[in-house]
C-alpha cells in the first residue's frame, strides 16, 4: 500500500515531457509551450543530455525587454493586471505568451540556448514527496525535473503533488 511517506518523485512524475533543443528558436519554444499548454520545458543537447530549462518567465525577464530582444510595454502589462496581487513579470509573461505579432528581429534571432537558464533544479527519481515539496518551496518553483545521469526521466509539478494529495487524503 502506498502512503504519502513512501511516495517518490518517480511515483509523482509525468513521464511524457515536452523538450526543447538548444538550437531551437524562441519562436519554436513559444510554439511548443502553446501546443502543449505548458509554461516551461527542459532543454537538451544533441545527445539528449539536460543542459538547461526555459520557461515563459525566462522569456519575459526584464533584461530581455531592456536589451531589445522583446518589445514589451511595462505600462501595458501593469494596465492589464487582473488583480493587484499580480506582479508585472506575471503580466508580462502572460502578454508575451499571448502575443501573436513578434517582430522578425525578435523571432528566429536567438536560439533557446541564448535564453535558457542553465541552473536546473532537479531531483533523483528516488527523492521523497517531502523532499520534492521542500525543494519546490525553498526555490519558489512550481515544477522540478526528475533527472538521472543527465537524462530527464520526468517532471513533477505542483499540480502533480495536489493530485496525489487529493487521492490519498
Amino acid at each position: 500500500m502506498t502512503t504519502l511517506t513512501t511516495l517518490s518523485a518517480a511515483d509523482l512524475m509525468q513521464k511524457n515531457v515536452a523538450y526543447l533543443n538548444v538550437d531551437d528558436s524562441i519562436e519554436e519554444a513559444i510554439s511548443t509551450f502553446e501546443g502543449n499548454r505548458i509554461s516551461g520545458a527542459p532543454v537538451v543537447d544533441r545527445a539528449g543530455r539536460l543542459v538547461g530549462f526555459l520557461s515563459s518567465s525566462d522569456i519575459a525577464r526584464i533584461e530581455h525587454v531592456r536589451d531589445g530582444r522583446l518589445d514589451a510595454d511595462r505600462d501595458f502589462a501593469m494596465a492589464n493586471a487582473e488583480s493587484e496581487d499580480e506582479s508585472w513579470s506575471e503580466n508580462l509573461e502572460r502578454d508575451i505568451l499571448g502575443k501573436e505579432d513578434y517582430s522578425s528581429e525578435v523571432l528566429g534571432r536567438q536560439s533557446v540556448a541564448d535564453w535558457m537558464n542553465p541552473d536546473v533544479i532537479s531531483v533523483e527519481p528516488d527523492a521523497s514527496l517531502k523532499d520534492v515539496c521542500a525543494l519546490m518551496t525553498k526555490e519558489s518553483i512550481h515544477r522540478v525535473l526528475v533527472v538521472e545521469d543527465q537524462t530527464v526521466k520526468g517532471i513533477v509539478s505542483t499540480f502533480d503533488v495536489v493530485r496525489v494529495l487529493a487521492r490519498e487524503l
